[in-house]
């Protein structure tokens, strides 16, 4: 205990932080692979004749980290925002965000995305693999945001935050005393509360793809964690806590995240019938299978959140020279990692093995690669200003 206060006071507390990144943004490489070869979710490029063996363990892969990774952003963004916004002001600030959120947005919008589709084009479509890049910019059809739906939404919480900052007096008074420590059963209740919420709103906007509105081009089902997340940051922030869990309590929950994921996932697959008719059935229309998944997503994912802020506090508070640079691309390996995935699968495409054995044996390559892009265009001043 004495070595981890000494480790805690010569450390920088939030350092833990920008590990937490790291972690995240080998998630977003992981996620993405496995939904190539065979698990949920909506991807560019994904190959066909996955069977159980691979989709239940990417399907426990993805919808566990789904569950949690992308509120964690949320949840940091907002937490740095409200830091950044009472340090800078409303014109430094609002230039800084325009730049580094503005700018990936129409570079994605306007490049990357049609350059992913691009790459994928001729594995997708082999009768038009003679497509120029130019013919397919200009033809319109692969405009899009693709993984900057997050920087999309998070423009709009950011707009709303100000809006709200300029507004309510209280958010510009920094309090002194921090937040106490969360009692579990708060966390418990919480992740039902929102796990519930989530039900309703899937009800309307399931887990289908296009089940939105036209200028929010987000899976609206997963928003109502996304949204206590970054209140919940905001508020972190306004009373300067960055722990609400003792390392004790976070070996706890890690326990019971292994139950959710290894024991209540696959019941719950099993039981609803997902190896027999597919997944759609637990993606909303308020179908028990539903209800139950919303909860589990819920419940693990609070559960990790906790287990992680907990046990990175006193496990992770320190950083060398490589982990610092990795963390410091991280915004970088999300706006570009599209295009490093798509190359390396349609690069193996004629490798003729079980899908699952794709998946193990790229992703670590595509960890490896999306994490040197990024360095690399960290190493370009104009690139360095907006990443």
């Amino acid at each position: 205990m004495n070595s981890q206060k000494k480790e805690n006071t010569t450390t920088p507390r939030l350092l833990y932080i920008e590990n937490l990144r790291i972690i995240l943004s080998v998630l977003v490489v992981v996620v993405h692979v496995a939904c190539t070869y065979g698990g949920p979710g909506g991807w560019t490029y994904t190959e066909s004749g996955a069977g159980l063996g691979t989709i239940l363990p990417l399907t426990i892969i993805n919808a566990t980290s789904q569950s949690f990774f992308m509120g964690m952003f949320f949840f940091i963004s907002a937490y740095f925002t409200h830091l950044s916004f009472q340090k800078k002001g409303l014109l430094k600030f609002t230039k800084e965000r325009i730049i580094r959120l503005g700018i990936p947005l129409a570079l994605t919008f306007f490049f990357l995305n049609v350059f992913t589709a691009y790459i994928a084009w001729p594995a997708k479509y082999p009768n038009y693999a003679d497509f120029s890049f130019m013919e397919l910019w200009s033809s319109g059809r692969a405009f899009g945001f693709g993984v900057m739906w997050f920087v999309l939404a998070l423009s709009y919480f950011t707009f709303l935050y100000l809006i709200a900052y300029l507004l309510i007096p209280a958010l510009r008074n920094k309090q002194k005393k921090k937040l106490p420590t969360i009692k579990w059963y708060y966390i418990f209740l919480t992740s039902i509360l929102i796990g519930v919420v989530t039900f309703i709103v899937r009800i309307k906007y399931p887990l289908f793809k296009g089940a939105g509105i036209a200028w929010m081009p987000f899976d609206l089902g997963h928003f109502s964690q996304y949204i206590f997340l970054f209140v919940f940051g905001v508020i972190a922030a306004r009373y300067n806590s960055d722990l609400f869990v003792s390392f004790k309590h976070a070996k706890k929950w890690a326990w019971f995240v292994l139950f959710l994921m290894l024991v209540a996932f696959p019941a719950l697959f099993f039981i609803g019938d997902a190896h027999l008719n597919g997944v759609k059935q637990f993606a909303g229309r308020g179908t028990w299978h539903s209800l139950g998944f919303a909860i589990w997503e819920q419940l693990i994912g609070f559960s990790i959140m906790v287990a992680l802020l907990g046990i990175l506090k006193i496990k992770w508070n320190k950083q060398c020279k490589i982990a610092k640079s990795l963390s410091g691309s991280a915004y970088a390996l999300y706006v570009l990692h599209p295009p490093v995935l798509v190359g390396i699968s349609v690069l193996f495409i004629n490798w003729e093995t079980v899908l699952l054995v794709k998946f193990l044996a790229l992703t670590p390559l595509a960890i490896i690669a999306s994490f040197g892009v990024a360095v690399l265009a960290k190493q370009i001043p104009l690139l360095k200003r907006i990443f």
